[in-house]
């Protein structure tokens, strides 16, 4: 996945906006167009799985 440095500074703004440190990415499931990912903000950093790239 590659986050364009526009979508980057969207999302910063809208984070700083809602007062919240963790962006959540997670895939929704595939179709026939590729996968399907969903965004979330959350005010915990509590790692459930996967990576995170602090």
């Amino acid at each position: 996945m590659t986050i364009t440095d526009e979508a980057r500074e969207f999302i910063e703004k809208m984070m700083k906006e809602a007062g919240v440190s963790t962006l959540r990415i997670g895939c929704a499931g595939a179709g026939c167009c590729g996968p399907s990912y969903e965004l979330s903000l959350e005010k915990s950093q509590e790692k459930r799985c996967g990576k995170s790239s602090q």
